[in-house]
């Protein structure tokens, strides 16, 4: 463990850059969902990152640490923005680039329901949303995500159970409206 007084050792700030600028503007991507805001947001956590660096103590690795600044920049962009709109914005173009174009009925029915689930994601609050977004599509830890989030890996994993328990309850409440819809309907 490091004394109070002792900072670890952080890689140059290009250096960083050469290895995670390119991950941190997806990040913001997905959290902006405006490809120019993402890398003003990207750009400014380098900054931040650069003018911080003496203080990097080396609890957590240089990559968590970026995430971290790079969702703190993300969340001033979002903060002056007001828009909720974004992320599904950025889930229809993530979607689009990773999306086969298969003509087949299971192909079109997976879209569907992907479609209606990056739907309700987008409706959660930002506090539920960045989580589910670092670990399902980011693949993150908990432990990292605490990290990046500055909150504890219970309050991590909380905010995942409740956002499950909403986007579950949001899906079934659609199916049941799907299938009443032909008995309504003349």
């Amino acid at each position: 463990m490091l004394e109070p007084t002792q900072t670890a050792s952080l890689p140059g700030i290009e250096s960083l850059m050469d290895r995670h600028y390119s991950e941190m503007v997806r990040l913001a991507i997905s959290i902006l969902g405006e490809p120019e805001e993402a890398e003003d947001a990207a750009q400014e956590a380098f900054i931040a990152a650069a003018v911080s660096a003496h203080a990097f103590r080396g609890n957590a690795s240089p990559k968590t640490w970026l995430y971290s600044i790079t969702v703190n920049a993300c969340m001033d962009h979002l903060r002056r923005r007001k828009s909720r709109q974004a992320l599904g914005n950025v889930l229809q173009a993530i979607q689009a680039v990773f999306s086969r174009s298969q003509e087949t009925e299971e192909a079109v029915i997976q879209a569907d329901e992907d479609s209606r689930l990056w739907a309700e994601v987008n409706r959660l609050d930002e506090k539920h949303r960045i989580p589910v977004l670092l670990y399902y599509m980011y693949e993150l830890p908990v432990q990292e995500i605490s990290q990046i989030l500055g909150v504890g890996p219970g309050t991590v994993h909380s905010r995942l159970f409740y956002a499950r328990k909403q986007l579950l309850h949001a899906l079934q409440d659609q199916a049941a409206l799907s299938r009443n819809l032909p008995e309504v309907l003349p």
